[in-house]
Protein backbone atom coordinates (compact mmCIF):
# COMPACT_ATOMS: atom_id res chain seq x y z
CA UNK A 1 0.00 0.00 0.00
CA UNK A 2 1.37 3.43 -0.89
CA UNK A 3 2.75 5.54 1.90
CA UNK A 4 2.62 9.28 2.33
CA UNK A 5 5.64 11.56 1.96
CA UNK A 6 8.66 10.15 3.75
CA UNK A 7 8.68 6.36 4.16
CA UNK A 8 10.78 5.35 7.15
CA UNK A 9 11.68 1.82 8.18
CA UNK A 10 13.43 0.22 11.12
CA UNK A 11 15.05 -3.16 11.73
CA UNK A 12 14.01 -5.44 14.57
CA UNK A 13 16.51 -7.04 16.88
CA UNK A 14 17.02 -10.80 16.60
CA UNK A 15 15.87 -11.44 20.17
CA UNK A 16 12.40 -10.01 20.73
CA UNK A 17 10.05 -9.66 23.65
CA UNK A 18 6.51 -10.45 22.51
CA UNK A 19 3.24 -9.15 23.95
CA UNK A 20 -0.18 -7.98 22.84
CA UNK A 21 0.83 -4.37 23.45
CA UNK A 22 4.23 -2.71 23.20
CA UNK A 23 4.50 0.44 25.31
CA UNK A 24 7.32 2.72 24.15
CA UNK A 25 8.42 5.25 26.76
CA UNK A 26 11.04 7.83 25.77
CA UNK A 27 12.74 9.62 28.62
CA UNK A 28 15.50 12.11 29.33
CA UNK A 29 16.63 13.18 32.81
CA UNK A 30 13.21 13.18 34.51
CA UNK A 31 13.42 10.45 37.18
CA UNK A 32 10.45 11.60 39.28
CA UNK A 33 8.14 11.71 36.28
CA UNK A 34 9.54 8.46 34.90
CA UNK A 35 8.80 6.60 38.13
CA UNK A 36 5.17 7.77 38.02
CA UNK A 37 4.82 6.82 34.35
CA UNK A 38 6.21 3.30 34.91
CA UNK A 39 3.76 2.77 37.78
CA UNK A 40 0.95 3.85 35.43
CA UNK A 41 1.84 0.96 33.11
CA UNK A 42 2.36 -1.55 35.93
CA UNK A 43 -1.12 -0.79 37.28
CA UNK A 44 -2.91 -1.79 34.06
CA UNK A 45 -5.67 -4.39 34.39
CA UNK A 46 -4.59 -5.85 31.04
CA UNK A 47 -1.24 -7.41 31.85
CA UNK A 48 -0.10 -8.71 28.45
CA UNK A 49 2.27 -5.84 27.67
CA UNK A 50 5.96 -5.12 27.31
CA UNK A 51 7.37 -1.74 28.32
CA UNK A 52 10.42 -0.50 26.44
CA UNK A 53 12.03 2.50 28.13
CA UNK A 54 14.26 4.41 25.71
CA UNK A 55 16.74 6.50 27.66
CA UNK A 56 17.41 9.19 25.07
CA UNK A 57 20.96 10.17 25.97
CA UNK A 58 20.38 10.65 29.70
CA UNK A 59 22.28 9.27 32.70
CA UNK A 60 21.92 5.45 32.57
CA UNK A 61 22.40 5.11 36.33
CA UNK A 62 19.37 7.25 37.15
CA UNK A 63 17.10 5.31 34.79
CA UNK A 64 18.40 1.92 35.95
CA UNK A 65 17.79 2.94 39.56
CA UNK A 66 14.18 3.93 38.86
CA UNK A 67 13.52 0.72 36.93
CA UNK A 68 15.06 -1.40 39.69
CA UNK A 69 12.78 0.17 42.29
CA UNK A 70 9.76 -0.30 40.01
CA UNK A 71 10.65 -3.97 39.45
CA UNK A 72 10.97 -4.57 43.18
CA UNK A 73 7.59 -2.98 43.82
CA UNK A 74 5.88 -5.30 41.31
CA UNK A 75 7.71 -8.59 40.83
CA UNK A 76 4.95 -9.83 38.51
CA UNK A 77 5.83 -7.19 35.92
CA UNK A 78 9.60 -7.02 36.46
CA UNK A 79 10.31 -9.21 33.41
CA UNK A 80 8.08 -7.05 31.19
CA UNK A 81 10.31 -3.97 31.34
CA UNK A 82 13.18 -3.47 28.91
CA UNK A 83 15.61 -0.55 29.01
CA UNK A 84 17.46 0.77 25.97
CA UNK A 85 20.19 3.32 26.70
CA UNK A 86 21.12 5.57 23.77
CA UNK A 87 24.61 7.06 23.84
CA UNK A 88 23.38 10.40 22.54
CA UNK A 89 20.08 12.23 22.31
CA UNK A 90 18.29 11.60 19.01
CA UNK A 91 15.11 13.00 17.52
CA UNK A 92 11.98 11.54 19.16
CA UNK A 93 10.98 9.59 16.05
CA UNK A 94 14.34 7.82 16.04
CA UNK A 95 13.96 6.98 19.73
CA UNK A 96 10.51 5.50 19.07
CA UNK A 97 11.76 3.40 16.17
CA UNK A 98 14.62 1.99 18.21
CA UNK A 99 12.23 1.11 21.00
CA UNK A 100 9.86 -0.65 18.61
CA UNK A 101 12.78 -2.64 17.21
CA UNK A 102 13.24 -4.31 20.61
CA UNK A 103 9.87 -6.06 20.69
CA UNK A 104 6.99 -7.58 18.76
CA UNK A 105 3.30 -7.02 19.43
CA UNK A 106 -0.20 -6.73 17.97
CA UNK A 107 -0.54 -3.12 19.10
CA UNK A 108 1.72 -0.34 20.32
CA UNK A 109 1.45 3.02 22.04
CA UNK A 110 3.79 5.88 22.89
CA UNK A 111 3.59 6.66 26.61
CA UNK A 112 5.38 9.92 27.41
CA UNK A 113 7.43 9.80 30.59
CA UNK A 114 5.32 12.54 32.20
CA UNK A 115 1.84 11.19 31.42
CA UNK A 116 -0.39 8.64 33.16
CA UNK A 117 -3.14 6.16 32.30
CA UNK A 118 -6.25 5.03 34.07
CA UNK A 119 -5.89 1.33 35.07
CA UNK A 120 -8.30 0.19 32.33
CA UNK A 121 -6.66 2.11 29.48
CA UNK A 122 -5.05 -0.87 27.74
CA UNK A 123 -8.01 -3.16 28.40
CA UNK A 124 -10.56 -0.78 26.90
CA UNK A 125 -8.39 0.24 23.97
CA UNK A 126 -7.40 -3.32 23.03
CA UNK A 127 -11.03 -4.47 23.24
CA UNK A 128 -12.01 -1.57 20.99
CA UNK A 129 -9.53 -2.44 18.25
CA UNK A 130 -10.20 -6.18 18.61
CA UNK A 131 -13.88 -5.52 17.91
CA UNK A 132 -13.37 -2.89 15.18
CA UNK A 133 -11.11 -4.64 12.71
CA UNK A 134 -11.15 -1.85 10.14
CA UNK A 135 -9.90 0.82 12.55
CA UNK A 136 -6.17 1.46 12.40
CA UNK A 137 -6.02 3.14 15.79
CA UNK A 138 -8.14 4.01 18.80
CA UNK A 139 -7.97 7.42 20.45
CA UNK A 140 -9.20 7.87 24.01
CA UNK A 141 -10.52 11.03 25.57
CA UNK A 142 -8.03 12.56 27.96
CA UNK A 143 -7.58 15.20 30.61
CA UNK A 144 -4.97 17.94 30.56
CA UNK A 145 -3.45 18.31 34.01
CA UNK A 146 -1.51 21.45 34.89
CA UNK A 147 0.82 20.60 37.77
CA UNK A 148 3.70 22.02 39.75
CA UNK A 149 6.91 20.17 40.55
CA UNK A 150 9.28 20.97 43.40
CA UNK A 151 12.05 18.43 43.77
CA UNK A 152 10.42 15.02 44.20
CA UNK A 153 6.97 16.49 44.82
CA UNK A 154 4.20 16.87 42.25
CA UNK A 155 0.79 18.37 42.84
CA UNK A 156 -2.03 19.28 40.42
CA UNK A 157 -3.22 22.84 39.89
CA UNK A 158 -5.93 22.46 37.28
CA UNK A 159 -7.49 19.66 35.21
CA UNK A 160 -9.50 20.07 32.00
CA UNK A 161 -11.26 17.37 29.99
CA UNK A 162 -10.16 16.91 26.37
CA UNK A 163 -12.97 14.87 24.83
CA UNK A 164 -12.26 13.29 21.46
CA UNK A 165 -14.81 12.93 18.67
CA UNK A 166 -14.68 10.97 15.41
CA UNK A 167 -14.71 14.20 13.42
CA UNK A 168 -11.34 15.13 14.89
CA UNK A 169 -9.71 11.95 13.58
CA UNK A 170 -9.89 12.51 9.82
CA UNK A 171 -6.99 13.36 7.53
CA UNK A 172 -8.38 16.85 6.92
CA UNK A 173 -8.77 17.58 10.62
CA UNK A 174 -5.33 16.26 11.52
CA UNK A 175 -3.47 18.04 8.72
CA UNK A 176 -5.21 21.26 9.78
CA UNK A 177 -3.41 21.01 13.10
CA UNK A 178 -5.52 18.76 15.33
CA UNK A 179 -3.00 17.50 17.89
CA UNK A 180 -3.66 14.45 20.08
CA UNK A 181 -1.72 13.27 23.14
CA UNK A 182 0.39 10.35 21.95
CA UNK A 183 -0.38 8.38 25.10
CA UNK A 184 -4.09 8.40 24.23
CA UNK A 185 -3.56 6.58 20.91
CA UNK A 186 -3.32 2.78 20.58
CA UNK A 187 -2.13 1.70 17.12
CA UNK A 188 -1.98 -1.54 15.18
CA UNK A 189 1.60 -2.74 14.79
CA UNK A 190 1.00 -3.66 11.14
CA UNK A 191 0.80 0.06 10.35
CA UNK A 192 4.58 0.34 10.47
CA UNK A 193 4.73 -2.00 7.49
CA UNK A 194 2.05 -0.13 5.52
CA UNK A 195 2.82 3.55 6.16
CA UNK A 196 6.38 3.31 7.46
CA UNK A 197 7.86 4.00 10.87
CA UNK A 198 8.24 7.33 12.67
CA UNK A 199 9.94 10.20 10.88
CA UNK A 200 13.46 10.47 12.32
CA UNK A 201 14.29 13.75 10.58
CA UNK A 202 11.97 16.09 12.49
CA UNK A 203 12.74 17.41 16.00
CA UNK A 204 9.17 17.09 17.30
CA UNK A 205 5.56 16.30 16.30
CA UNK A 206 6.67 12.88 15.01
CA UNK A 207 3.58 11.27 16.55
CA UNK A 208 1.29 13.78 14.81
CA UNK A 209 3.08 13.28 11.47
CA UNK A 210 2.65 9.52 11.85
CA UNK A 211 -1.08 9.88 12.53
CA UNK A 212 -1.49 12.11 9.48
CA UNK A 213 -0.01 9.35 7.32
CA UNK A 214 -2.32 6.80 8.92
CA UNK A 215 -5.45 8.92 8.50
CA UNK A 216 -4.65 9.36 4.81
CA UNK A 217 -5.36 5.64 4.29
CA UNK A 218 -7.29 4.33 7.29
CA UNK A 219 -10.00 5.19 9.79
CA UNK A 220 -9.41 6.03 13.44
CA UNK A 221 -11.99 5.37 16.14
CA UNK A 222 -12.79 7.61 19.11
CA UNK A 223 -13.11 6.13 22.61
CA UNK A 224 -15.13 8.51 24.74
CA UNK A 225 -13.96 7.31 28.14
CA UNK A 226 -11.36 9.54 29.80
CA UNK A 227 -8.52 7.04 30.15
CA UNK A 228 -5.38 9.15 29.92
CA UNK A 229 -3.96 12.22 31.65
CA UNK A 230 -1.63 14.54 29.80
CA UNK A 231 0.48 16.28 32.45
CA UNK A 232 2.00 19.73 31.87
CA UNK A 233 4.30 21.43 34.34
CA UNK A 234 3.49 24.98 35.40
CA UNK A 235 5.80 27.94 34.90
CA UNK A 236 6.86 27.68 38.55
CA UNK A 237 8.21 24.15 38.24
CA UNK A 238 11.95 23.81 38.68
CA UNK A 239 12.43 21.78 35.52
CA UNK A 240 10.09 23.74 33.26
CA UNK A 241 12.69 25.93 31.56
CA UNK A 242 15.02 22.98 30.97
CA UNK A 243 12.50 20.72 29.28
CA UNK A 244 10.40 23.25 27.39
CA UNK A 245 13.27 25.23 25.85
CA UNK A 246 13.86 22.84 22.90
CA UNK A 247 10.12 22.63 22.26
CA UNK A 248 9.72 26.33 21.57
CA UNK A 249 6.70 27.80 19.88
CA UNK A 250 8.77 28.73 16.82
CA UNK A 251 10.17 25.22 16.45
CA UNK A 252 6.75 23.60 16.71
CA UNK A 253 5.20 25.92 14.14
CA UNK A 254 8.16 25.46 11.78
CA UNK A 255 7.95 21.68 12.08
CA UNK A 256 4.21 21.74 11.46
CA UNK A 257 4.75 23.89 8.36
CA UNK A 258 7.36 21.45 7.08
CA UNK A 259 5.02 18.48 7.45
CA UNK A 260 2.10 20.26 5.79
CA UNK A 261 4.32 21.44 2.94
CA UNK A 262 5.27 17.83 2.22
CA UNK A 263 1.64 16.98 1.59
CA UNK A 264 1.27 19.93 -0.76
CA UNK A 265 3.72 18.16 -3.07
CA UNK A 266 1.94 14.79 -3.28
CA UNK A 267 -1.34 13.61 -4.78
CA UNK A 268 -4.08 14.44 -2.34
CA UNK A 269 -6.16 11.63 -0.79
CA UNK A 270 -9.87 11.21 -1.41
CA UNK A 271 -9.96 13.86 -4.12
CA UNK A 272 -8.89 16.67 -1.77
CA UNK A 273 -7.69 19.63 -3.80
CA UNK A 274 -4.20 20.96 -3.09
CA UNK A 275 -5.53 24.49 -3.06
CA UNK A 276 -8.06 23.54 -0.40
CA UNK A 277 -5.31 21.93 1.64
CA UNK A 278 -3.12 25.02 1.32
CA UNK A 279 -5.94 27.25 2.55
CA UNK A 280 -6.65 24.86 5.42
CA UNK A 281 -2.97 24.79 6.32
CA UNK A 282 -2.67 28.58 6.26
CA UNK A 283 -5.67 28.91 8.54
CA UNK A 284 -4.24 26.30 10.88
CA UNK A 285 -0.94 28.15 11.10
CA UNK A 286 -2.61 31.44 11.96
CA UNK A 287 -4.90 29.77 14.48
CA UNK A 288 -1.95 27.91 15.97
CA UNK A 289 -0.09 31.12 16.67
CA UNK A 290 -3.13 32.68 18.35
CA UNK A 291 -3.87 29.59 20.42
CA UNK A 292 -0.29 29.32 21.62
CA UNK A 293 -0.28 32.93 22.72
CA UNK A 294 -3.59 32.57 24.55
CA UNK A 295 -2.50 29.30 26.17
CA UNK A 296 0.64 30.90 27.54
CA UNK A 297 -1.37 33.66 29.18
CA UNK A 298 -3.98 31.25 30.52
CA UNK A 299 -1.30 29.21 32.27
CA UNK A 300 0.14 32.37 33.79
CA UNK A 301 -3.28 33.35 35.13
CA UNK A 302 -3.81 29.91 36.68
CA UNK A 303 -0.37 30.00 38.24
CA UNK A 304 -0.86 33.50 39.61
CA UNK A 305 -4.14 32.45 41.20
CA UNK A 306 -2.43 29.53 42.91
CA UNK A 307 0.39 31.72 44.21
CA UNK A 308 -2.15 34.13 45.63
CA UNK A 309 -4.12 31.32 47.31
CA UNK A 310 -0.95 29.88 48.86
CA UNK A 311 0.13 33.24 50.21
CA UNK A 312 -3.32 34.07 51.56
CA UNK A 313 -3.48 30.76 53.41
CA UNK A 314 -0.02 31.28 54.87
CA UNK A 315 -0.77 34.71 56.32
CA UNK A 316 -4.50 34.54 57.04
CA UNK A 317 -5.23 34.61 60.76
CA UNK A 318 -1.69 35.58 61.74
CA UNK A 319 -1.81 39.14 60.52
CA UNK A 320 -5.19 40.35 59.20
CA UNK A 321 -3.79 43.67 58.01
CA UNK A 322 -1.19 41.89 55.87
CA UNK A 323 -3.94 39.66 54.47
CA UNK A 324 -6.00 42.68 53.42
CA UNK A 325 -2.94 44.34 51.90
CA UNK A 326 -2.15 41.19 49.99
CA UNK A 327 -5.69 40.99 48.60
CA UNK A 328 -5.31 44.54 47.31
CA UNK A 329 -2.08 43.58 45.56
CA UNK A 330 -3.85 40.52 44.16
CA UNK A 331 -6.61 42.65 42.61
CA UNK A 332 -4.07 45.01 41.04
CA UNK A 333 -2.02 42.18 39.58
CA UNK A 334 -5.08 40.43 38.21
CA UNK A 335 -6.28 43.60 36.49
CA UNK A 336 -2.86 44.12 34.90
CA UNK A 337 -2.77 40.54 33.71
CA UNK A 338 -6.27 40.60 32.25
CA UNK A 339 -5.44 43.82 30.37
CA UNK A 340 -2.50 41.99 28.81
CA UNK A 341 -4.71 39.04 27.90
CA UNK A 342 -7.22 41.32 26.19
CA UNK A 343 -4.40 42.91 24.18
CA UNK A 344 -3.26 39.45 23.09
CA UNK A 345 -6.78 38.46 22.04
CA UNK A 346 -7.09 41.63 19.98
CA UNK A 347 -3.61 41.27 18.50
CA UNK A 348 -2.30 37.66 18.66
CA UNK A 349 0.83 38.55 16.71
CA UNK A 350 1.81 41.01 19.44
CA UNK A 351 1.45 38.27 22.06
CA UNK A 352 3.56 35.89 19.99
CA UNK A 353 6.32 38.49 19.70
CA UNK A 354 6.25 38.93 23.47
CA UNK A 355 6.65 35.17 23.93
CA UNK A 356 9.59 35.18 21.51
CA UNK A 357 11.27 37.94 23.53
CA UNK A 358 10.86 35.95 26.73
CA UNK A 359 12.26 32.80 25.12
CA UNK A 360 15.21 34.74 23.72
CA UNK A 361 15.88 36.21 27.17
Amino acid sequence: MAAGPGFYTYEMTTSLSTARVAVIMRTFERPVLLARAIASVQNQTLTDWVLVIVNNGGDPRAVDSIVKIAAQSSTQTSQQILVLHLDECVNPGAASNRGLAQCDSDYFVLHDDDDTWSPDFLKVMVNTLDSQKTAAAGVASSARVLETQRGNRLWPIHEALQAVEDGQLTFTSLIAGQLLPSGAVLLRRSLTRDVGAFDESIPMLDDWEFLVRIAEQYSLVAVHETLMRHHVRSVRSEEENVHRAPASVELELATRDLIVDRWLHVTMPNGLNKGQLAITAAGARQAGESVRSMENWRIRVEELERVVRDLQLSIAGDNPSQSIAHQIVHVIEQRRLWRRIVRVLLNPAHGLRAIKRRIAA
